[in-house]
């Protein structure tokens, strides 16, 4: 394999998975629905937890462990995570 095996090419690749509409209206309808009947207070205090856990010098993974077991979502569990580390941004050398 050479360097040019590498290059991507211009355009949208074809390979990419496409999701129904309809299977997209179902997941939010129930995610809005899992939102409606968890513990708000819960979760904004098993966030917090997860979120000072991160700033501090304790494992994550049991703070984590309780914000999924009060139903918070992958996505506010990472949005948590992201305020306190940032996103990694890969270096590209070329």
């Amino acid at each position: 394999m050479g360097v040019n095996d590498f290059v991507v090419k211009e355009g949208k690749p074809d390979n990419l998975i496409k999701v129904d509409p309809r299977v997209e209206k179902e997941q939010r309808k129930r995610l809005a629905a899992l939102r409606k009947r968890r513990n708000g207070t819960a979760v904004r205090a098993a966030l917090g937890a997860v979120e000072a856990a991160c700033r501090g010098k304790r494992n994550v993974m049991g703070p984590i462990l309780s914000a999924v077991r009060a139903y918070a979502t992958l996505g506010e569990i990472s949005d948590v995570m992201r305020s306190v580390f940032g996103t990694h941004q890969g270096k590209v050398t070329v």
